[in-house]
């Protein structure tokens, strides 16, 4: 009842790996061959008989010796040349478990959904004659010898228990608590999304090994140049010493063995590759038929989540390449390379678990969406607000100032201020050329806290094991590191990460990090070039805001405004051009006032696609209807911009997504116009004889 271990030896009396006593099961039938019963017509029974599903079982028999074992970096092989598979069917899976009944004079099956009962059913020669017989449950079973190769993942099971226990989510431990990892030689793997914190163990595991064994299967396919369903496979619950395991057996499907797992057993390197890019090359969200989904394993589809199985494949890759071996060594003992999926949201759970300071070198920051996380800027400023004994210091290369007005540019001196505000201390660096020196600490987090690391951050994408890559080839390097400082943005997600959590490690990173701090040029809000901060305005919309109008927006600062000049790429469908008009009436121009507008238009030669006449046409009806309110409009088209703005004598004002910031309308049962709801966004209002 422990371990998936199954003897058909009637001396047999305990199991083999944990010792357990042994226990009778349902009788078991060999059956060679099947007759299908003739029916006259298809009834309503002969329907659902089509749709119905049972419960199997895979058991590998007796294992012949220890086979050919092999020990690769974090996993074990035996290969087994004649294994022996024993596949159990255990009949309807309404039925829990019970078996077929089945005459034993006869041998029919009595099928649950038939509406005539056992003792009627008939002579399969002779249709006119009841058999009589009587009634046993059997399960069914098909035994053969194959090739067989039994792969064991030395440390998955602490890998599984790191991602979400359900005792951690019932106490309400943070998510870093999950994502603290299991270490290993050569790497920690690190969670593989929030969502497992509040997974249950057994849910994980289940999960987790139905995706690995879908993947390897499909990748086992590939490397041994198979065809489709020639390589099969089942996952094998043992206990060893205690401790519970899940072994991963594949079996070539032709009895006596085609030699297909013997081939994967000798290019297991190559199966971990190819297992990875069949989940890179899809872009679904946890399955599908392109990568991991198959009508063999239909049964498990609601199991299958390749993002369970992403990091921990990563980690294997990385271990077994010398290449990164080497380059860890690099960096001295203890030193690992990151393997997850999501950096930034791993870095923040750690970071909110264990406290402490942080000190950063990088080149710049900025608050644009981080995937499973919080945008960086933000975060940092929180985290500073949230603990203001910990010291928060950050470097930059590129500090951003309003000398160029610009969308981009704005938020970027935004997100700057913000950490300013909050107490981070931002500094100019001035050796940043020193600071990009390989082999160095560039990041520490979480200074004399409980959980310190050490981080240095190069090019090149935890995940590449792509066609060309490293890790595909063995050729290079696969940690391109040096290559700059890290970018605390969103691109750091596709960045190598090295980590070291030593105390000498961590220790020796503060104080080179700190010595570049205090050789630079502290930041304050006069050197970014922002304006007094009465006199400027920044409105923040939330996403869904019911009472945002453009009269609200901006009737205050285009008042009077005899010239008011808009740029704003995306007016040029007519919804948007409909935004134009209500803007320009809400607004309230006075008349003898000017309104220019810079915008852009679609236009594809290849599909014939030209937006520009229906376009023109448009904006020509505004111009014609708003001459008669005596307010003088006019339009040009410029392929090249991309910032959103509208100008005026004495204001610049940023737009963060121009004038289309509405939901579509939104209407009741009755049909009665409800309005309409806003777009997250800001809007930044800049005086311009301050700016």
């Amino acid at each position: 009842e422990t371990c998936d271990y199954i003897s058909l030896d009637p001396a047999a009396s305990v199991c083999l790996y944990c010792g357990a006593e042994l226990r009778a099961e349902q009788p078991i039938l060999c059956a060679t061959s099947f007759l299908a019963e003739r029916a006259e017509a298809i009834s309503a029974d002969e329907e659902y008989r089509k749709r119905a599903f049972y419960t199997t079982q895979s058991y590998l028999l007796d294992e012949p010796g220890a086979g050919d074992a092999s020990q690769l970096p974090g996993v074990s092989l035996a290969y087994h040349r004649r294994g022996e598979v024993m596949l159990v069917n255990e009949g309807l899976i309404e039925e829990k478990g019970r078996g077929f009944r089945l005459c034993e004079s006869c041998g029919h099956w009595h099928a649950p959904t038939s509406k005539k009962g056992f003792e009627d059913h008939k002579l399969l020669h002779d249709r006119r004659k009841t058999c009589g017989g009587q009634g046993k449950r059997f399960h069914l079973v098909h035994r053969f010898q194959t090739d067989v190769l039994v792969i064991r993942f030395e440390g998955a099971v602490g890998f599984l228990d790191a991602l979400g226990l359900e005792d951690k989510a019932a106490a309400g431990a943070e998510a870093a608590d999950v994502g603290a990892g299991v270490t290993h030689v050569g790497g920690e793997i690190p969670d593989a999304g929030a969502k497992a914190a509040k997974t249950s163990r057994e849910e994980l595991h289940k999960s987790f090994y139905a995706s690995l064994k879908a993947a390897l299967i499909d990748a086992a396919n590939m490397v041994a140049h198979a065809e489709d369903r020639e390589i099969g496979g089942f996952v094998r619950k043992v206990v060893r010493e205690g401790s519970e395991e899940q072994d991963l057996i594949l079996y070539d499907r032709v009895p006596g063995g085609a030699g297909y797992v013997r081939r994967v057993a000798d290019r297991f390197a190559d199966l971990l590759r190819a297992a990875r890019q069949l989940l890179d090359g899809c872009a679904c969200e946890r399955s599908c038929y392109r990568c991991l989904r198959s009508y063999a394993n239909q049964y498990e589809h609601r199991w299958l989540d390749k993002q369970l199985i992403m990091p921990f494949l990563d980690h294997m890759l990385a271990i077994n390449s010398p290449e990164a071996v080497a380059q860890l060594a690099h960096y001295g003992p203890g030193s690992r390379r990151f393997c997850g999926s999501h950096v930034g949201a791993w870095l923040q759970r750690r970071l909110n678990a264990g406290a402490g300071g942080v000190s950063v070198l990088c080149e710049r920051i900025d608050n644009r969406e981080v995937p499973q996380a919080i945008a960086w800027a933000a975060f940092l400023a929180d985290y500073a607000r949230k603990r203001p004994t910990a010291r928060v210091a950050l470097g930059l290369i590129e500090v951003p100032d309003l000398a160029t007005l610009s969308t981009e540019n704005f938020m970027a001196v935004k997100a700057v201020m913000d950490l300013l505000e909050a107490g981070v201390h931002v500094y100019r660096l001035a050796g940043g050329e020193e600071a990009k020196a390989d082999g160095a600490w560039q990041m520490v987090w979480g200074a004399e806290g409980d959980e310190p690391l050490a981080l240095a951050v190069g090019a090149g994408s935890p995940l590449a094991t792509g066609a060309g890559s490293p890790l595909a080839t063995g050729a290079g390097p696969p940690l391109a590191m040096g290559a700059g400082l890290p970018l605390l943005t969103p691109e750091l997600e596709t960045a190598t990460i090295i980590y070291n959590a030593e105390t000498a490690a961590v220790t020796a990173a503060e104080q080179r990090i700190r010595g570049f701090l205090n050789a630079g040029t502290r930041v304050t809000p006069e050197s970014l070039k922002l304006p007094e901060k009465d006199a400027h305005r920044i409105v923040e919309i939330e996403d869904g805001q019911w009472d945002v109008t453009y009269a609200k927006l901006f009737r205050e600062f285009l008042r009077g405004a005899q010239h008011v000049r808009i740029v704003d790429p995306y007016i040029r469908a007519e919804y948007q051009v409909r935004n134009l008009e209500q803007f320009a009436d809400e607004v309230g121009l006075p008349p003898g006032g000017q309104l220019e507008l810079v915008t852009m238009y679609r236009k594809d030669e290849r599909y014939g696609l030209d937006e520009e006449p229906h376009l023109r046409a448009r904006l020509e009806q505004l111009k014609e209807r708003w001459a008669g309110e005596e307010l003088a409009f006019d339009f040009s088209f410029d392929p090249a911009i991309h910032d959103r703005f509208i100008e005026t004598e004495e204001w610049h004002i940023i737009l963060g997504r121009g004038l289309d910031i509405y939901y579509p309308p939104e209407y009741g049962a009755d049909g009665r116009f409800i309005g309409r709801r806003a777009r997250a966004c800001t809007i930044a209002f800049l005086p311009k004889a301050r700016s």
